[in-house]
């Protein structure tokens, strides 16, 4: 069953014609057009969405909180190949590595120009978000990871602002880019500004 938590940090209006209402997020993600919204009643979530090739907008309904969990054994919450995006949910405890990719979440080709906005992710062995393509990172608040927060490439003109980075590194690896609070290579014209960082083993954060 899902377990309800406590309440929604931000607030987004829900504006898209297309709307599914739902606990069931890989389901109810089916019947989502391209273009509409998926809105998610509060509770933890133990699920994988698997690649999104489609433009959705995934939110959790106004006043509750959303987490997807993937309990130490799925390796990743989805993997973004359309403009995906995600409003006001949590993303915790994804193993990240089973595929060669680094993160909890990853947006790649095909996902430029998503908004990652008002999300919380948390406990991921190696990075919470990984992208490489411009997207919009405003908002979130990244929590106790092994390696880093945010890892972009070739993401020209990416905008990462008043986010909050705490506990990075948390699994003391020695001092590499990996273990800062952002990496970013290979990219040009990124904005990062407003953000906080706080508790790094490691000494850099950018």
């Amino acid at each position: 069953g899902l377990q309800a938590v406590g309440p929604a940090i931000h607030s987004h209006p829900i504006t898209a014609t297309a709307r599914v209402l739902s606990s069931e997020p890989r389901g109810a993600l089916a019947k989502v057009p391209d273009g509409g919204t998926l809105v998610l009643h509060g509770g933890v979530y133990p699920e994988a969405l698997g690649a999104i090739t489609r433009g959705v907008t995934i939110q959790a309904a106004p006043g509750e909180t959303v987490w997807f969990d993937g309990g130490g054994t799925l390796a990743r919450a989805f993997n973004a190949k359309a403009k995906v995006n995600l409003y006001d949910v949590g993303v915790r405890n994804y193993t990240t590595a089973a595929d060669g990719l680094k993160a909890m979440v990853y947006y790649g080709g095909g996902s430029q120009g998503s908004l990652i906005d008002g999300c919380r992710f948390d406990g991921s062995p190696m990075a919470s978000l990984q992208f490489s393509v411009p997207l919009v990172v405003r908002g979130n608040t990244f929590t106790n990871n092994g390696w880093s927060g945010v890892m972009g490439t070739t993401c020209d003109g990416a905008l990462i602002e008043d986010n909050v980075f705490a506990g990075m590194n948390r699994d003391n690896h020695p001092p590499e880019p990996e273990t800062a609070a952002m990496k970013l290579t290979r990219a040009k014209r990124v904005i990062v500004r407003r953000n906080t960082v706080t508790d790094l083993t490691s000494p850099s954060g950018l």
